[in-house]
């Protein structure tokens, strides 16, 4: 089975192929779908994936 992996369009620059800036976040997801959106942890995942089994709590 032969996959296609197709890259994004980058714009022209001094910056080829690195993100520049401070504090900034970048995420990338190899499928679509796959980052959960406006949540940290949720419950169910897509693609069959599991959620951080981390917390922030004291225990």
């Amino acid at each position: 089975m032969t996959k296609h992996l197709v890259q994004a369009p980058s714009l022209p620059g001094p910056h080829s192929g690195y993100m520049p800036g401070f504090g900034n976040d970048f995420e990338t997801e190899a499928l679509p779908g796959a980052l959960p959106q406006g949540r940290n942890s949720p419950q169910k995942c897509n693609y069959g994936l599991y959620g951080e089994q981390l917390s922030g709590t004291a225990f």
